[in-house]
Parts: C-alpha cells; structure tokens; sequence
C-alpha cells in the first residue's frame, strides 16, 4: 500500500473596509500570508508518509486512548506505528458535542503537545497540526493519546505517520 499527503492549512479572513476610506480602490483586504500549502510527502520524502488512519472513535465512560502502536486503517485493519514519527493530525469536535480534551496517555503516553501540556476542544471546532519529523518516534513507552470529556461524544482523527 502506498501512502502519500498533501497538507493544506488554510486561514483566509476578508476584512472589508467601510465605505468612503480616501485612497482604497477596494473597500477589502485578503489576508492570506499564513496559508500553509505544504509539499507532497509519500513514503520516500524527508518527512516521510507510509502510514494513515482516518477513524471515528467514541468516548466510552467519558475516555478513549488512542494506542499508535494498533490504530486501524482501511478496513479496519490493525497498523503498528511502532518506530515512525506522527506526521500530521486532524482532529474534529462536532457540532452539538460537549468539549473533549486531548493530552498525553496515561501509560505509555505520546507528548502529542510536549510533556502533559493537553488541548481542550470544544463542540464545533477541530484542530490540525503538521510537525514533519518534529515529534519522537512511536515506540512502546510513547505511543498512546487520550481523549476526555463528559459523555459518550464522536469525534473524528485523521493521522499520517511515517
């Protein structure tokens, strides 16, 4: 199976400038300089890609770990991350959910964020981060992120690795 990802990271805001600004042919101003349109990364790049999983979980007694070394891909097939680097991840919080909060595992935790730093996400919002090659390797001691929140809420996680 071949891997490969494009990230693409966009904030674009238009502010629109009131009527009757002396000298400003168009009353609105893109800003755009922060868009991150990344390069292609597969399997052979130098932050390499050989591995996604794009999954669903469900908090189950208001908790889920997600274990790296045993994330599923397609068709649910079982993946071990065991010596690759997390590459990417998307996470989302859906409308209508209650907030979640995402931090280092308990037990053989991944410092996703550094140490126990952890982000709360509340209904509606989702989180990207793109760290070619900036986080330690998956390995038995640093492989599992957990997921809180109050209830049973869904969220969804796409994860490169590589």
């Amino acid at each position: 199976m071949a891997v490969s990802i494009n990230p693409v990271i966009s904030f674009t805001a238009v502010e629109t400038l009131d009527t009757g600004v002396d000298a400003a042919p168009s009353p609105a101003i893109v800003h755009s300089n922060f868009n991150l349109t990344g390069s292609l990364h597969n399997a052979t790049s130098l932050a390499p890609v050989s591995m996604v999983s794009y999954r669903t979980y469900a908090l189950s007694g208001g908790a889920v770990t997600i274990d790296l070394r045993a994330i599923l891909g397609v068709g649910d097939e079982s993946q071990d991350a065991n010596g690759l680097k997390l590459q990417t991840i998307i996470i989302r919080n859906p409308s209508g959910n209650n907030a979640i909060t995402v931090t280092t595992g308990a037990t053989n935790g991944f410092p996703l964020f550094g140490g126990t730093n952890s982000l709360v996400m509340p209904g509606d919002s989702e989180f990207a981060f793109h760290v070619p090659e900036g986080l330690v390797n998956v390995s038995a001691t640093d492989k599992d992120i957990d997921v809180s929140g109050t209830g049973s809420e869904s969220f969804d996680v796409g994860i490169t690795l590589g």
